[in-house]
């Protein structure tokens, strides 16, 4: 079998009965190259595919660990093949960062997703492709094949099921960090380096390679000299991240006309949603298209997409959806 990788240009893939292993990566950004507004719309977010025979960019989530938890281990970077210069002074305070950058996607993603640390029950080896569970440290090459594409901060090696029942299954994924950046890893990029290709564990792809470009932690650059940096998940990412993990177990909520995202209400955000739709792009609507077609004439309109706005200003509005 053959390495894999899936960075920019690069695109050779490894398979083996249903599976594939591929390569997410976050690369330096050239400075200046960032939005100079730092506001988000709300949807800038991206899916990963299961394999590549898929279209790139999905409207809706494939990629997912079932179920929603994934052992994980920072210890490697007290280790001396695997540390790496973080800014916090020894490599304990290089594994507290890494921690910390879990900690940002749990505290946003509560009864729905978490990272859970490794321990003596459940030990992680490093780039073990087989184990399940997410080992985080640095490494001269990607889990130890090929070497790292100029500019690449860090890659996320992932084996995912491309086909029959288990589509979409996150078997593993493993992170690796390029020491060739220990000069560049401040404590800020090196957190937000590790919290992007946790992004990456967990399902998400590169908004900005399916036209959802945004200052994101999910952004496939990062430019800590921008000030649109981000070193944790945005309100963009964890939409995203809570599009493909619904919450376990959750109380449910009535459907309303109009309610693109399914949330129990209906407001501006869930009239973009419509228009998206309606203008052939991404949407929530995917989810349940008839509750976008709000005047119930058997198609989701520019039309529909106003009427949701006009009800969540409080105008009148039709709201026939079909049951």
């Amino acid at each position: 079998m053959t390495s894999c990788a899936w960075w920019r240009t690069t695109a050779a893939i490894r398979r083996c009965i249903g599976l594939v292993a591929v390569t997410v990566a976050i690369i330096l950004a050239v400075p200046g190259g960032l939005h100079a507004q730092c506001s988000t719309p709300g949807n800038a977010f991206a899916f990963l595919v299961a394999g590549p025979s898929d279209p790139p960019c999905p409207a809706a989530p494939i990629v997912r660990f079932t179920p929603p938890e994934v052992v994980f281990e920072c210890g490697f970077f007290a280790q001396d093949a695997h540390a790496i210069a973080c800014g916090a002074g020894d490599r304990a305070g290089c594994v507290q960062l890494c921690r910390d950058a879990a900690t940002s996607w749990n505290s946003e993603l509560p009864g729905r997703f978490r990272f859970a640390a490794a321990d003596g029950a459940y030990p992680v080896t490093f780039c073990d492709n087989t184990d399940g569970r997410t080992s985080i440290g640095g490494g001269e090459t990607m889990c130890g094949s090929s070497a790292f594409p100029a500019s690449v901060l860090a890659v996320t090696m992932r084996v995912t099921a491309t086909q029959g029942p288990s589509k979409g299954k996150q078997i593993d994924a493993d992170i690796v960090m390029n020491p060739r950046f220990n000069a560049f890893f401040t404590r800020d990029v090196f957190v937000a380096t590790i919290a992007h290709e946790m992004g990456h564990v967990l399902g998400l792809d590169h908004p900005d390679a399916c036209m959802h470009d945004a200052p994101v932690l999910m952004r496939s650059t990062v430019d800590p000299a921008d000030p649109c940096f981000v070193k944790a998940p945005v309100t963009d990412d964890v939409n995203g991240a809570k599009w493909i993990y619904p919450l376990v177990g959750p109380t449910p909520v009535p459907a309303f006309c109009g309610d693109a995202d399914g949330n129990g209400g209906v407001d501006a955000a869930d009239a973009t949603e419509v228009l998206r739709a309606a203008l052939g792009a991404p949407s929530a609507c995917v989810l349940a298209p008839a509750r976008c077609d709000v005047d119930g004439v058997g198609g989701i309109t520019v039309i529909d997409a106003a009427s949701v706005l006009r009800r969540a200003v409080g105008l009148p509005h039709a709201d026939v959806c079909p049951d």
